[in-house]
């Protein structure tokens, strides 16, 4: 194929691009900071992200991807479009691009996602499932009829999906994910301790003491905030154990969700899965001890991977050495007008 070969993970905080021979060349926010007047981009991804709720009222911060679904297809074309450009200003041909989504997008909504890539100058265009993009990066060979279960849990959403020979066998999609985790510590701590943090706080906290495993040594973290009451802003600390109290309820239901899709999953799969264990993907998983309560709520091997927030990617730039197996299951390149005959 002529042109660049890139990937893209749209996942709901982050963006990731990955180009073959390359690797990883870009990883910010999904965001995108719009003039409220021109429509014009000012500018994209971590930059416009620092803008969150600081903005003037010329300009608007738009995050794109909501709980794990595109909200505003317009401003993530205009991103998709000056991201691909930056990566390709030297290039004379159009790139070859593979988007990731998540595992329970309709066909009219994958369509969709295909026009943006070729809106986006792209030659031509497929989108796979993040969750087999995930098994490809976790050098899962997808041409196997042998069950693999990947537990894909980014911050909108958990894509959770047993994987036989390239195609979610049996799959779910939960809002049990990062994004859920930062909401259930900001009500924990409103609740036990009447004080207000902010979203941004939260991440840090679950980044620096979260624990989905009681902890054997207490680790303590200052935060500021305000209370609750007088709104009068201070600092306080929180507790390693105060934030596994926190996160309990969302590990249990995040357990319960792969238990479903176990249910609906045929025995040879299953018996696929307990051999080889799951694997478990995407920045959220990375839950300090998420893996070891997972493994110990499921009776079955839970395995994160190492790099674990950029397997999608990564995945999906691997998807191009499979391109007539792809091509054979009607995961195909597609250009503009096999998507919209219309157009």
């Amino acid at each position: 194929m002529v042109g660049s070969n890139i990937a893209i993970d749209l996942g709901t905080s982050t963006v990731t691009v990955y180009m073959t021979g390359k690797g990883i060349v870009y990883k910010q926010a999904n965001a995108v900071a719009v003039d409220r007047f021109s429509g014009q981009v000012v500018s994209i991804g971590d930059e416009a992200a620092k803008m969150l709720e600081k903005t003037p009222e010329t300009l608007e911060v738009i995050l794109p991807m909501r709980s794990g679904a595109i909200s505003r297809f317009d401003v993530m074309s205009m991103m998709i479009e000056k991201i691909i450009g930056d990566i390709c200003k030297n290039s004379i041909f159009r790139p070859n691009l593979i988007i990731s989504t998540p595992v329970g997008i309709t066909a009219p909504d994958k369509r969709t996602v295909a026009l943006l890539g070729c809106c986006a100058c792209a030659a031509k265009v497929s989108v796979i499932s993040s969750t087999v993009a995930s098994a490809l990066g976790c050098s899962i060979d997808i041409q196997e009829p042998r069950g693999s279960m990947i537990v894909d849990i980014g911050a909108g959403t958990a894509d959770i999906a047993v994987i036989t020979m390239g195609t979610p066998a049996r799959f779910c999609s939960v809002k049990t994910a990062g994004d859920e985790m930062n909401e259930a510590i900001i009500q924990y701590i409103k609740k036990n301790r009447g004080y207000d943090i902010g979203t941004f706080t939260a991440e840090r906290i679950k980044k620096t003491i979260g624990r989905a495993v009681l902890p054997n040594e207490e680790i303590e973290m200052s935060v500021a905030g305000k209370d609750h009451t007088t709104g009068i802003p201070l600092l306080f600390s929180v507790t390693s154990t105060e934030i596994f109290e926190a996160l309990k309820d969302t590990v249990n239901t995040l357990s319960g969700a792969i238990s479903a899709v176990f249910e609906d999953t045929p025995p040879e799969l299953c018996g696929d899965v307990y051999s080889s264990g799951i694997i478990l993907t995407g920045g959220a998983a990375k839950l300090s001890g998420l893996d070891k309560a997972l493994e110990k709520k499921l009776g079955i091997p839970v395995r994160l991977m190492t790099d674990s927030e950029n397997c999608a990617a990564k995945g999906a730039g691997y998807a191009f050495r499979y391109f007539k197996y792809l091509e054979d299951n009607s995961l195909s390149f597609r250009i503009r007008e096999q998507i919209d005959p219309a157009m």
